[in-house]
């Protein structure tokens, strides 16, 4: 069986990967992995690298086998960030909402404005509890599940120093000027309601590593790998193996 590697998005635990590993548990050895294990496993910053890049890169470096690393939103910028310094060590790359930049710029209108990432950071000070369930709203958007109307805490993080310090990477990394051509084949999934991360930056990831065209998922939002697990995980095996 096939190793998988996956790391969670920005304010979130691993709850909204688990439907999709289940998924991929019948032809894999799934391991799920937050930002904030990655922060942690960081014990050196190395150069070049954000904290949880070195921490992914540790966490591949000591690995037996080269896995298929993947990641969700966030998660999945730091995957692309860390097969960049490691590309050896991984055998193939599934990116879930990527982008290879967050934040919109006068020549990457595939962002949010920055403004929006300002207000997100105050409103996080303001009212934490509030804003991390519109946040969670929003991934789920154009519909969100009744149990995380309810209550989402159990899948939000609730460090507000690590989602400051996730907000302030998302406004700085900017992966646009890296050479991609040594990283090993990759899938990129996106859902075209996707409200997080536009449906159009997945298709520059995609172009950029030479892949072909992002799956682009109906009806379905930033939680795609939530909200479509066994569908997503069916192309995932199928393209990745």
């Amino acid at each position: 069986m096939s190793a998988w590697l996956l790391v969670s998005g920005w304010g979130c635990s691993t709850r909204l990967l688990e439907p999709l590993a289940e998924r991929l548990a019948s032809a894999a050895n799934v391991e799920l992995v937050t930002l904030g294990q990655l922060r942690r496993q960081a014990a050196e910053h190395d150069v070049g690298l954000s904290t949880y890049a070195s921490g992914l890169v540790r966490w591949l470096v000591d690995r037996d086998e080269r896995p298929i690393l993947g990641g969700w939103s966030m998660g999945a910028v730091v995957a692309l960030e860390a097969a960049l310094a490691v590309p050896d060590h991984i055998h193939r790359l599934a990116l879930i909402a990527p982008t290879l930049r967050f934040c919109q710029a006068d020549d990457y209108p595939c962002g949010l404005p920055p403004s929006q990432l300002r207000a997100l950071r105050l409103a996080l000070r303001k009212q934490p509890q509030q804003t991390m369930q519109t946040f969670l709203d929003d991934c789920f958007q154009p519909a969100v599940p009744t149990e995380f109307q309810l209550d989402g805490a159990a899948c939000v993080e609730t460090d507000r120093s690590l989602l400051v310090d996730g907000l302030d990477y998302l406004r700085e990394t900017d992966l646009r000027d890296r050479e991609f051509s040594d990283l090993p084949p990759a899938t990129v999934v996106h859902g075209i309601e996707d409200r997080v991360i536009p449906v159009s930056a997945g298709s520059l990831v995609a172009e950029r590593l030479g892949a072909q065209q992002p799956w682009q998922v109906a009806g379905a939002g930033h939680a795609v790998a939530y909200t479509h697990a066994a569908t997503v995980g069916e192309r995932l095996l199928a393209t990745l193996g």
